[in-house]
């Protein structure tokens, strides 16, 4: 359904949602919305949405899923809780249709995604069991009416004479009468048939008491009707439409059917055929009919033989388990509908009883898990071929003439040639079958047959087409089981006891006489098939002597320990075996012979435990099984969570001879000491951890027994253990018919080891790489370590980037960082994130209409208080505001700004204006203008003149006043200035004068005086003049000088006013205003100005007051503070937030917080910004003080730093080489030696005499008890399979230090018991997610569409359900590609997989093709068209020269489909002459089902599914194995082998498999991998629960740098734990990455220790291809500019094609090549092998032995060889010098070296290569392996990342020789020892680099 026109956003929304919803979902819990998916697609993650779900009409109960947070580029996945509206769905008497509405909002509540789904609301009866035939089960429900029913049928029983039955408390019979008396019942009645009530594929069924009132009933009706009696009556019933008809059944046992629906009608024949009875089964339409039930359930069968076709089979039984219950029955009541559950109408049921506490409560007695094993061992039922031998399609007869002749010529001949029947037209030939017959008309013949026996020939009975095809599955078989399951099963079955039960029963067959032989095949197109027989372990039937002691009394048990070594041994038992059997009746010894599969191998397990209980129960861990009660020693559960660092600094160092990350140290550690289960995830590195634990071990002292199924998981680490040189120490047995001669000549060869490996000082190289380690380490350890504000200095520098565009205008004291403290820093943030909450609440602080208004308490008083204010002052604004217009006009004012100063200044005016004097003065002014006619500007200027000079002369009066008192005392009066003028002049004062002159004034002094006293007088008498004329203006009539300056002061104040009104004072102008405003007294709006200016400075008060202003008013300007006060007024229900916002203010002041209030009051900074402001300012000094302070980051070096890792690198794989040096020469050490003493040497003996007899009489058991000191000291590890171990340890042996399990989920715990109790601790090894143990491969015949095969319970299982302590492997290695294990990694893994992306992740590796094939259900049961577009695959892939090179696996689901692929592949390939590039290789090719398939891995798996529409195009759920209960491991299984690639054919998509019609988890799982092949890793959605929110990292901030430089790239590259902190996209092919940015970033710290991060990690990504550059965040801190441009150049030296100089490339060559010294030295012509063989000259001899190693070091042995025969003459055919020189050489065992079976001696390690020279021409193929790697890095590094094929012809070059097939196989190999020792490395992309 597309999504509804919405703009197109971030968000996408997707579900699957049910199309039809009923009642009936609503009885059942089902939820219309089973899947619900929202893709964020942005580049940020999202929070705070929410996802609302709704219907129309409203039959949902809405829903809403809220606070939804999704990642970056993610799909959560959301549980879509719906429920169904009861009141809606009950009352629904119609079909509607209606619409669920999906819709997703962002945090800004705005709609982003919106989705409809149209969905049919079905009446309360009705049914859609076409698209959902579970729902009928639903349908089968108790009544009222079906109880009467019940009890007629009851009736019924009691007429036929017939006791009632109820549930299966009687037998078969019993039950089947039931069923029978039902449908008497139903037939009485007498109902006529109805037509189906279908409308548009929905059916309409009635109620029972509908039906039976109407007298009629559709086939449905009546079948459901059947069933529910069934039910009722404790039986378990099935519904089916075959054949469009209805069928009901009853199972006769107790049993169900797998699946609630299926399709399988040849299943329901097998069930209910004759023999088997287990299901009674009749038509509907048989009852319409009045058919006789037993005439009915004929009918049936012969339906069902007839390959009828089965719509669906629904089992009632089943959906109940599945929580499909009945529908209630409606009844009409007053109010509406009342619901009656089918339970309540259970009369008969006894009420539940109350609980009763107390009696035993004992467990299980721990005899009878015990008593399981058992039989589980040694099945003792019919189903054994060892006691009912069945001929199928994998038995192969012989042609033998008498089994007394077989017998006889076995002993002379072991291999044999199998052919067909003869050709010959002998007679009686045709009589020939592969059953049993007696034979005799064979003996004619006899000559015939035993002269093909002479000649090596076995004849069988088939003729050469059958004979073909039945030994091609009978080697398949062969194979597959040995490979699984570790045993040999293939017998030459001869001699049969034919046995009877009972006189009249069924005769059977049980063989006598096992020849385990093994099965050779050559050739493809015509195969030739052989045998080899193996007369050692020749064995009687043990299992059948057992049964027959069992069951019949008759004990012939003896017979299994009794001498077979000789054909008259054998007849002696057969002998003995005919006589006991005489007696029984019927009983015959039958002389056929067969080559079959059999499963005797778990004979001596059984034995064991039947025999041997005592030592089970003795030991902790079996015991533990035995009583379901884990019984483990104190501190046992403490498992160690350690760093491989300690591999190199630990106080108890664990050799790594192969590297490990931490997870697989902690196992290796715990190995010494603890048993436990260890997980192992496909691709975790089992086999390297398992190496590991072995070795550590060993070269303790301590035996290892390996224990594991599977032959695959075996050879994996004994390959390894051979590998790093400890292959002489591991005995591999994992066949119970290994070769008793092999594992002697072993054990011989490892007690002759010589020391030949001088000890390597670890200690000191451990010591030099704790260096580099410690460097590395702390300067992670101080970059994350948190300090003291509570966050790391990372955290930090990240916090600091992300608030870096805060503003810089916070001027915080040092003082205050000093005082920080953590607590105080989250408590400044807490009060500075509510300082900013609350100023977000009042908007814009600067801005804010409060932003003046102080705290006060708000409550109702204030708020009416408030709002009269408010409305007084804007009220009061308004009118000064038109008083102070009208106004200016009457002072010749332009309009100007109110402002305040301007207002005051007017007021003043005019209250200077209502003064007399002010008047006084301007109506002088008036009347002299009328007096002189002058103008008003002119008098007014005079007058105005006059005022100035008289406040100057007053002035200047004071201050000369001031000055004079200040001298000479009180000014003096009545001065007589013409006097004291003439005496200033002539200096000669009159007496009047004299007087004047102070006393204190000298003579000298008197002129200044005089003339200062004559200046003073001369101003007062000016200002007198002045005071006289100014009174006269004013008015007034006594001019007193006080009263005229206090009236110039007056009119100084007006003109002072004046000045500030006015932009451009103009006095005139202004005086002639004031004379107009009072010609007539005072004007009438000046006294109303002056109220309404009084009054609106009270009300301003009453307002600053009430709203705490500070006497703020609102503005300067008067129109401002209008309004200022209105907005205030309409925003005054934000009063409250801006009180809180105030209290928080003081709050913040009192702390100390002005910084950031003063900036925020001043709007320098918004609300915004206050924490990013602070947050800034904290993060950068403390980063800033931090890396002065830090004694390590003080000392930050980046170059310095990754110098050290270069070196860690460099030492650690040279620690690893030396690791493996040291433990070889370990355990030579700890081998016994001749010239000791002690019981080894008598075990010498035994092994000696062993040798010399060839193990003739005497087992591998027998020997290894004979030998245990040699046996512990020499095979310190053995590698065995359950069966092995019980067939060659015997239980009393010595018990080993460990036992280790590998892929323990596939050991049945019977199996494994037997391996635990040789042992002391058990380490159990595997993944519960994948495949169980299985009873597939002890089979006979497997029917991959009816898969029955029995899931048994391993010893993983177990042993996790007992609590055994847990560790875990956690990183994921096989995968070149994160999307090869993305979808088990986040299905069954809960993604806790370290996996690690690749350059090519932004394409998937996992591609899907459909092909539009058949599934041959009836048939072939194979996909033919799926099967042949996946050979041509394959042979595309192998044709072709570039991709040949990868092998490859083809992984099928079923056998059928592996056999139709694997003929046909065998068919082209030898056509096309593809047989060794497929075969001929390290991995072949390899076809296999689901349940062989663990274990193996290849880099390309093609998956056949097989399974598809039908010729009819109907698509069956029975996907075999994946439905089982165990299904989806298997499918886990399958889905993680691949390594580079898997692509899956398949003629199904996801969306055909309707999950409606299976409860299977396997087939879900295989819907959501088709899913996830067809659509890519979107599929894969997170769980919401799942979601936690991460940090973008540094990453994230370097990859944002880099964008804005136009470089496309991704941050946190990854689906795991592990990201790539920054992935730079390839700017030449933008499907590629081509650089990885590793930082020192919290995904690092998720890697335990400096190992995993700079070597492991490292390691991995050059493996996977991607070119890295390491980023440290400190550098980035200081200089992110200087560290992007250094990315940039580093992108652009990888996209620019690089060539070396020429200087450089010599350089490169310089240091590795070296000139080959070639030790000359002139033959001895005289010498011969006399020389050689005289002892006169052994020390000559060695001397120059030693120098010439000393000079060609390292020389291959033959080559040093032939230079000895050379100098010394002695011919290569004098055998007894050359033995004798060969003496010599070993002397020098010190300096030998063995590689790939050649050896080597070398006196000093080899570093370089030496080619050929004009006197020496080499032979690469003797060339050592050290010297071919050199010449190979050589080759890399002047190349520049060659692949390796060009490697091999460059390494060919440089040592200037031929390329041949040897010569390339001898560099393969040395290449190949390079890279497993990581001085080479090779990536996915088949690039070699260094």
């Amino acid at each position: 359904m597309p999504q509804e026109q919405i703009e197109k956003t971030f968000a996408d929304i997707t579900a699957s949602c049910a199309k039809v919803v009923s009642y009936y979902h609503l009885q059942n819990g089902i939820s219309p919305i089973k899947r619900l998916y929202v893709k964020n697609s942005s580049d940020t993650e999202r929070e705070g949405m929410r996802i609302k779900i709704s219907s129309e009409p409203k039959f949902l109960l809405p829903t809403e899923i809220t606070d939804v947070r999704i990642p970056r580029r993610t799909t959560a996945k959301f549980e879509a809780n719906v429920s169904l509206s009861p009141l809606y769905m009950v009352a629904l008497d119609k079909r509607e249709s209606g619409e669920m509405i999906l819709e997703v909002f962002d945090e800004n509540d705005e709609r982003v995604a919106a989705q409809r789904f149209p969905v049919e609301l079905l009446a309360f009866n009705e049914c859609d069991f076409s698209e959902d035939p579970s729902s009928l089960a639903a349908f089968v429900r108790r009544t009222a009416e079906l109880n009467k029913l019940l009890n007629l049928a009851a009736r019924k029983l009691q007429g036929w004479g017939l006791n009632t039955c109820t549930g299966y408390s009687g037998t078969r019979n019993n039950v089947r009468n039931h069923f029978a008396a039902c449908y008497s019942v139903l037939a009485d009645q007498k109902l006529s048939r109805a037509e189906e009530k279908t409308d548009a594929g929905f059916t309409f069924v009635s109620d029972h008491r509908d039906t039976l009132i109407s007298g009629a009933a559709t086939p449905l009706e009546l079948a459901l009707m059947l069933a529910a009696m069934v039910e009722a009556n404790g039986q378990n019933a099935v519904i089916s439409l075959i054949d469009g008809k209805w069928y009901v059944g009853c199972f006769l046992v107790n049993e169900c059917l797998p699946n609630t629906v299926s399709d399988d009608a040849e299943m329901l024949r097998k069930k209910s055929d004759r023999g088997v009875s287990d299901v009674s089964l009749i038509s509907v339409n048989d009852i319409f009919g009045g058919i006789a039930f037993e005439k009915a359930e004929k009918s049936a069968q012969t339906v069902l033989k007839k390959n009828a076709d089965a719509e669906f089979i629904v089992d009632v039984k089943r959906a109940r388990i599945m929580h499909i219950f009945p529908l209630p029955e409606r009844v009409k009541g007053e109010n509406g509908y009342d619901l009656r559950q089918s339970k309540d109408y259970f009369t008969d049921i006894a009420p539940k009883q109350l609980k009763e506490y107390g009696g035993d409560i004992g467990g299980e007695k721990e005899i009878s898990r015990v008593t399981q094993w058992e039989r589980r061992l040694l099945d003792m039922d019919m189903r054994n071929a060892l006691l009912n031998f069945k001929v199928s399609q994998t038995v192969v007869k012989l042609i033998v003439p008498s089994l007394e002749d077989f017998i006889e010529n076995m002993a002379e001949i072991r291999s044999y040639t199998l052919e067909s029947k003869p050709k010959e037209n002998l007679e009686s030939l045709d009589k020939l079958a592969n059953g049993f017959d007696r034979g005799g008309f064979l003996k004619p013949f006899a000559d015939y047959i035993l002269y093909e026996y002479r000649n090596r020939r076995l004849r069988t009975v088939f003729d050469q087409r059958e004979h073909d095809g039945a030994l091609l599955r009978l080697f398949r078989k062969e194979r597959s089981i040995q490979e699984e399951t570790g045993t040999l099963t293939l017998y030459l079955a001869a001699g049969f006891l034919r046995w009877k039960e009972q006189e009249q029963s069924e005769e059977k067959y049980a063989p006598l006489f096992l020849y385990p032989v093994t099965i050779n095949r050559k050739g493809l197109a015509a195969p030739v098939y052989s045998v080899d027989v193996n007369l050692d372990d020749l064995r009687v039937n043990s299992t059948l002597l057992e049964f027959l002691y069992q069951e019949f009394d008759l004990d012939m048990r003896g017979l299994a320990d009794a001498p077979l070594a000789t054909p008259q041994d054998v007849l002696s038992v057969l002998q003995r075996i005919k006589r006991e059997t005489v007696r029984f009746k019927g009983w015959d010894v039958i002389g056929n012979v067969f080559l079959a599969s059999l499963s005797f191998g778990n004979y001596l397990l059984w034995h064991d435990v039947k025999y041997k209980s005592d030592r089970f129960r003795a030991h902790p861990i079996v015991r533990s099984l035995i009583n379901n009660r884990l019984e483990l020693p104190e501190g046992a559960f403490d498992l160690s969570d350690r760093s491989s660092d300690e591999a190199y600094i630990g106080e108890e160092k664990m050799y790594l001879p192969i590297s490990a990350d931490s997870s697989q140290y902690s196992a290796v550690y715990d190995s010494l000491s603890k048993s436990f289960v260890l997980h192992g995830p496909p691709g975790t590195g089992k086999s390297q951890t398992i190496t590991n634990i072995i070795a550590n071990n060993i070269v303790r002292g301590r035996r290892v027994l390996f224990v594991a199924e599977k032959m695959a998981a075996l050879s994996v680490v004994h390959r390894r253990l051979q590998a790093i040189g400890l292959g002489d120490f591991c005995l591999e047995l994992h066949s119970n018919k290994a070769n008793k001669n092999v594992v002697l000549s072993h054990i011989i060869n490892t007690l002759s080891l010589a020391d030949s490996v001088p000890e390597q000082n670890l200690e000191e190289k451990a010591a030099e790489i704790a260096v580099p380690l410690e460097k590395l380490q702390k300067e992670l350890d101080a970059m994350h370590r948190k300090r003291y504000l509570g966050f790391s200095v990372y955290q930090a520098i990240l916090d600091y980037f992300a608030n870096e565009n805060a503003p810089d205008c916070l001027n915080i004291d040092s003082l205050f960082y000093e005082k920080l403290t953590e607590s105080s820093f989250n408590n400044y943030l807490d009060v500075l994130t509510e300082l900013s909450l609350r100023a977000k609440e009042c908007g814009d602080i600067e801005k804010s209409p409060f932003r003046h208004i102080g705290g006060f308490t708000y409550d109702d008083k204030w708020r009416a208080d408030g709002e009269s204010v408010l409305d007084i002052y804007l009220m009061e604004l308004k009118h000064l505001r038109q008083y102070a217009r009208e106004l200016y006009p009457l002072f010749n004012m332009r309009t100007v700004s109110l402002t305040a100063t301007k207002l005051r200044a007017l007021y003043d005016i005019c209250k200077l204006l209502g003064l007399e004097c002010v008047r006084a003065f301007f109506a002088h002014c008036d009347k002299k203008r009328a007096e002189t006619g002058a103008s008003v500007q002119s008098v007014a200027g005079d007058a105005k003149g006059l005022l100035d000079s008289f406040r100057e002369a007053l002035a200047r009066h004071r201050m000369l006043t001031a000055e004079y008192v200040g001298k000479y005392g009180a000014y003096p009066s009545d001065i007589p200035m013409s006097d004291l003028e003439a005496a200033v002049k002539t200096e000669s004062p009159s007496r009047a004068v004299k007087k004047l002159i102070p006393s204190s004034v000298e003579k000298k002094d008197r002129k200044f005086y005089l003339e200062f006293l004559a200046k003073c007088e001369s101003n007062r008498l000016t200002l007198m003049r002045r005071r006289d004329e100014l009174a006269a203006v004013f008015g007034m009539s006594v001019p007193e000088l006080a009263g005229v300056e206090d009236r110039a002061e007056k009119m100084t104040e007006l003109y002072s006013c004046a000045a500030k009104l006015y932009a451009d004072f103009d006095a005139g102008l202004f005086n002639e205003s004031c004379i107009e405003l009072t010609r007539y007294g005072i004007h009438r709006f000046i006294p109303f100005f002056i109220a309404a200016y009084d009054n609106c400075e009270r009300a301003g008060e009453a307002f600053a007051e009430v709203f705490r202003t500070g006497g703020f008013l609102g503005g300067d300007d008067l129109g401002a503070r209008v309004e200022y006060v209105t907005n205030v007024q309409k925003n005054l229900d934000f009063i409250p937030s801006w009180c809180r916002y105030q209290e928080m203010v003081e709050h913040c002041r009192k702390s100390g917080f002005d910084f950031i209030l003063e900036p925020l009051d001043a709007g320098a900074i918004s609300a915004a910004d206050i924490l990013s402001c602070f947050k800034k300012c904290v993060y950068y000094n403390f980063v800033k003080s931090e890396l002065y302070l830090d004694d390590v980051l003080c000392q930050f070096s980046g170059l310095t730093l990754e110098e050290a890792a270069a070196k860690f690198k460099t030492l650690t794989e040279e620690y690893e080489r030396l690791t493996r040096q040291e433990l070889y020469r370990k355990l030579v050490l700890s081998l016994p030696r001749p010239e000791t003493t002690g019981d080894h040497n008598l075990e010498r003996v035994i092994l000696m005499r062993a040798e010399k007899t060839g193990m003739k009489g005497t087992t591998l058991r027998g020997l290894f008890a004979q030998i245990p000191n040699v046996l512990k000291a020499c095979c310190p590890c053995m590698l065995m399979s359950p069966t092995s171990v019980s067939q060659f340890l015997d239980i009393d042996m010595e018990k080993f230090d460990l036992v280790i399990f590998d892929e323990a989920s596939q050991v049945p715990t019977c199996k494994a018991v037997g391996s635990i109790v040789r042992g002391k601790n058990v380490i159990i090894v595997g993944d519960p997610k994948q495949l169980p143990p299985t009873t597939f491969f002890s089979s006979d015949y497997k029917d991959d569409e009816h898969y029955e095969v029995e899931d048994l319970e391993s010893i993983l299982d177990d042993c996790l359900a007992l609590g055994m302590p847990e560790n875990h492997l956690l990183w994921h290695y096989r995968s070149n590609h994160e999307s090869l294990i993305a979808f088990s990694n986040a299905m069954y893994y809960d993604n806790t997989l370290l996996t690690f992306p690749s350059p090519g992740e932004l394409s998937s590796k996992v591609s899907f093709k459909y092909v539009d094939g058949v599934y041959e259900r009836g048939g072939s049961k194979c996909n033919r068209k799926e099967g042949d577009a996946l050979v041509q695959e394959v042979i595309a892939r192998l044709k072709d020269p570039a991709q040949r090179g990868q092998s490859i696996g083809v992984v099928t689901f079923n056998t059928a489909q592996q056999n139709y692929i694997e003929n046909e592949l065998n068919k082209l390939i030898h056509k096309h002459n593809l047989d060794a590039v497929a075969y001929d290789c390290d991995e072949p090719l390899f076809v296999k089902n689901l349940e062989s398939v663990q274990g193996d891995e290849r880099d390309v798996i093609l998956f056949s599914v097989g399974y598809a529409p039908d010729a009819n195009g109907k698509l069956s759920l029975n996907f075999g194995p994946i439905n089982q209960a165990g299904g989806y491991k298997r499918l886990n299984v399958a889905v993680t082998r691949a390594r580079n690639e898997m692509k899956v054919f398949s003629g199904i998509t996801g969306n055909m498999i309707d999950l409606n019609r299976t409860d299977s988890k396997g087939v879900a799982g295989l819907k959501a991998f088709l899913e996830y092949a067809e659509r890519g890793r979107e599929m894969l959605a997170i769980a919401s629960s799942d979601i936690t929110s991460t940090s973008g990292g540094i990453g994230e901030l370097v990859a944002a740098e880099l964008k804005d430089k136009g470089i496309m790239c991704d941050y946190n590259l990854g689906v795991s734990d592990f990201k790539i902190d920054v992935a730079v996209v390839d700017p030449r092919n933008k499907d590629k990455y081509i650089l990885a940015v590793i930082c020192d970033s919290e995904s690092s710290c998720k890697l335990k220790g400096v190992k995993d991060r700079v070597a492991m990690q490292t390691k991995i990504l050059k493996k996977l291809g991607w070119n890295t550059y390491t980023l440290w965040t400190v550098n980035f801190f200081n200089n992110p500019r200087r560290e992007i441009a250094k990315i940039r150049d580093h992108i652009t030296t990888l996209t620019e094609k690089k060539v070396l100089s020429k200087k450089t490339v010599r350089d490169i060559t310089a240091r590795y090549r070296a000139p080959y010294k070639s030790y000359y030295a002139k033959p001895m012509a005289k010498a011969g092998a006399e020389f050689v063989l005289d002892f006169v000259n052994e020390e000559k001899i060695r001397n120059r032995i030693r120098d010439i190693i000393q000079t060609e070091s390292p020389i291959e042995s033959s080559v040093l060889m032939d230079k000895l025969l050379v100098m010394y003459n002695v011919p290569k055919t004098a055998k007894r010098a050359v033995t004798t020189l060969s003496q010599y050489l070993d002397e020098f065992a010190s300096m030998k070296q063995e590689h790939f079976g050649k050896v080597f001696f070398a006196d000093k390690p080899v570093e370089t290569f030496r080619p050929s020279d004009t006197r020496t021409q080499r032979d690469i193929t003797k060339v050592h392996p050290e010297e071919i790697i050199a010449a190979a890095r050589c080759a890399v590094e002047t190349g520049l990342n060659m692949r390796r094929a060009d490697v091999v012809k460059e390494v060919v070059n440089l040592f200037g020789g031929k390329r041949t097939k040897a010569v390339t196989e001898w560099i393969e190999k040395a290449l190949d020892l390079g890279i497993a020792e990581n001085r080479l490395m090779l990536t996915v992309d088949d690039i070699m680099t260094t």
